[in-house]
């Protein structure tokens, strides 16, 4: 009769975590390039940059901004957006088509701030579903991680519309001053497939369930004979 509670037992015991399974897709401007990208407004230059977030690789991405009003009376731009379409010839099929299972980062940072530092929007687009979370870098290289909402990722070969990702700034006028000598600095594009493990305690309390059968199991054999 215990034996057969087994499985409910270990549904109740085994608490899981969040663990790091692989890698999926890494944009790291170092030897893996977007099939296409686009900034707005501003330029394009990718350049070696100091990359102090502790993350391998030295090539970033650098994009210039101009904030100057168009004339006295007008405001300067209000955002300043980039994105990048995933390569999928460099795409690692994904074990889970659940975009729950995946962890979506990217490291970044800002220059020319004259006010408090900028917030933002980052978002990562698969199968025509955008999934949006804000972030506000600072002049430091920080690390941004998010986890992905309901929906499905479809594997490699069934990718009709390639997966996206896409960062904004906003409020810049405000945040940068009427000027053209502004930057946002990104790097480390990555969608990373997690996996779910047990807690230590669970485990725990999982082999304390395990024992206790195999106990019971030995003194019924014992009093039955």
């Amino acid at each position: 009769m215990l034996f057969r509670a087994l499985p409910a037992a270990f549904l109740v015991c085994l608490v899981a975590v969040p663990c790091s399974a692989g890698v999926v897709y890494d944009l790291n401007y170092d030897t893996t390039t977007p099939t296409y990208d686009q900034a707005d407004p501003g330029s394009i230059a990718t350049i070696i940059i100091p990359n102090s977030s502790g993350v391998a690789g030295t090539t970033g991405l650098q994009i210039n901004f101009d904030t100057t009003a168009p004339s006295p009376t007008e405001p300067g731009p209000f955002s300043v957006s980039y994105f990048a379409n995933v390569n999928t010839g460099t795409f690692v099929a994904p074990t889970s088509t659940s975009l729950s299972d995946y962890v979506f980062s990217f490291d970044a940072k800002v220059a020319g701030q004259t006010a408090s530092d900028p917030s933002g929007q980052a978002t990562f687009r698969a199968n025509g579903i955008e999934y949006v979370f804000g972030y506000a870098p600072t002049s430091a290289w920080e690390t941004f991680s998010f986890v992905l909402g309901s929906g499905t990722i479809a594997p490699v070969a069934d990718l009709t519309v390639a997966p996206q990702f896409k960062i904004n700034l906003l409020g810049i006028s405000s945040k940068f001053g009427n000027d053209t000598d502004n930057t946002l600095f990104v790097d480390n594009f990555r969608l990373t497939e997690v996996t779910a493990v047990p807690e230590p305690s669970s485990a725990l309390a999982l082999i304390g369930v395990v024992g206790a059968a195999i106990g019971y199991r030995v003194r019924r054999k014992r009093s039955a004979v």
